[in-house]
């Protein structure tokens, strides 16, 4: 795992919600845009659909 993401992560840890919510959107949102300007929008957006769907089976089987 990166350092960096490393620390942000224990960064963010320690924080209230309403203060991580806003850095969580802008840096998804800043993943976005990277992503798709360098394989396109609409590559960009499959390969994310299909990690979210598999992120939210994986969710659903680890509260059973």
């Amino acid at each position: 795992r990166d350092p960096q993401i490393s620390a942000l992560d224990g960064l963010l840890a320690g924080m209230a919600p309403d203060h991580t919510k806003p850095a969580h959107a802008a840096l998804l949102q800043t993943f976005t845009e990277l992503l798709a300007s360098l394989i396109g929008q609409a590559l960009a957006r499959r390969l994310l659909d299909a990690a979210a769907r598999d992120g939210e089976e994986k969710n659903a089987q680890e509260h059973k």
